[in-house]
C-alpha cells in the first residue's frame, strides 16, 4: 500500500528530528502524490522563509588589480605581474556574499526540480522566482561533491531541513540511458530508502512522544 505524500512529509520531519518543519508547508495543498511536487513545495516555502529572514552570508576573498590600495596588498602577485610600472597593485578584499555552499545546493536542487516535466507549473514558477532572487549564488551541479563543503553550525540550524531536502533530490537523480542526462527516481520507490526512513521515524517518534519505553538504536 502506497504511503500518502502527507504522511511521507511527517515521517521526514520526525526522522530528521526537525518537528518545527511540520508547520513549514501545508502538505494538504501539495497537488497530487508526486514526490517532486512535495520536495518542490517544501523548497518553495522554505527558501521564501530564508529570503524573508535574510539569506546567510559569509566573507568571500577576491583578488583584483586596482589603481589604489584596497584591502590587503599582495606583494608577490604585484611583483610577479609587474603591476607597479603600470600604476596598479594586486589586492585581496573580503566582501560579504550569499555565494556560500548551503545556498548553492538549495539553488541547485530547485534548478533540478524545475527541469522535471512532471513538476507542477505553479511550483516551477515559484522556484524560478527564487532562483532569480539568488542571482549572486553560483550555479553548481547537484552532486555529492556539492554537499562536502556544506557546514551548518548552530546558528544555521534553520538550514538543515532544507539541505536534507536538497539531498533527497540529489539522491534521486540517476543516469538516463535512454535519453541521456539524468532522471529523477523518487526515494519512495526505493524499498531500502523507505525502510531506513521508517526506522528513523519510529525511533524519533517514540523518543519524543512517549516516556514509558526507552528508545535506542544499538545497531
Amino acid at each position: 500500500m502506497a504511503i500518502s505524500i502527507q504522511n511521507v512529509y511527517y515521517m521526514l520531519c520526525y526522522a530528521w528530528d526537525h518537528l518545527k518543519a511540520r508547520a513549514l508547508v501545508d502538505v494538504g495543498a501539495v497537488p497530487g502524490e508526486r514526490v517532486e511536487d512535495l520536495l518542490g513545495k517544501v523548497l518553495q516555502h522554505g527558501v521564501a522563509h530564508l529570503i524573508r529572514r535574510g539569506l546567510d552570508q559569509d566573507y568571500i576573498t577576491s583578488e583584483e588589480e586596482e589603481r589604489r590600495l584596497r584591502g590587503k596588498l599582495l606583494f608577490s602577485e604585484t611583483a610577479r605581474r609587474m603591476l607597479l610600472p603600470r600604476g596598479r597593485v594586486a589586492c585581496a578584499t573580503d566582501e560579504q556574499s550569499h555565494d556560500v555552499p548551503h545556498n548553492r545546493v538549495l539553488k541547485a536542487a530547485m534548478r533540478e526540480l524545475m527541469s522535471m516535466p512532471s513538476l507542477d507549473r505553479a511550483i516551477r514558477s515559484a522556484l524560478h522566482d527564487h532562483c532569480q532572487r539568488l542571482h549572486d549564488v553560483t550555479d553548481v551541479e547537484l552532486s555529492p561533491l556539492a554537499f562536502r563543503h556544506v557546514q551548518l553550525h548552530r546558528n544555521l540550524a534553520h538550514y538543515s531541513f532544507l539541505v536534507n531536502v536538497a539531498r533527497l533530490v540529489a539522491d534521486g537523480l540517476i543516469p538516463d540511458e535512454q535519453h541521456g542526462g539524468r532522471r529523477f527516481h523518487p526515494f519512495t520507490a526505493n524499498a531500502q530508502a523507505m525502510g531506513r526512513l521508517f526506522e528513523s521515524f519510529v525511533r524519533n517518534f517514540l523518543r519524543r512522544e512517549q516516556t514509558y519505553f526507552k528508545v535506542s538504536a544499538p545497531k
